[in-house]
């Protein structure tokens, strides 16, 4: 049992319950923050502000 069995109890050969070792949980991992994690990885080629059409094309209301 100490090495990890089990050991079912049983009435009249009826299964009542089973007897197992406490696992210990596993170590959790730290967790890493998804802010910055794609850090490095975009380029920008042009002016991200600019916009897409030129402004003569804009139909604004004035």
């Amino acid at each position: 049992m100490e090495k990890g069995g089990e050991v079912i109890v049983c009435r009249r050969n009826v299964p009542l319950t089973r007897v197992e070792p406490i696992r210990q949980p596993k170590r959790a991992q730290p967790k890493r923050s998804v802010l910055g994690c794609m850090k490095g990885t975009i380029e920008i080629h042009d002016d991200l502000t600019k916009p897409c059409i030129p402004e003569a094309d804009w139909e604004m209301p004035r």
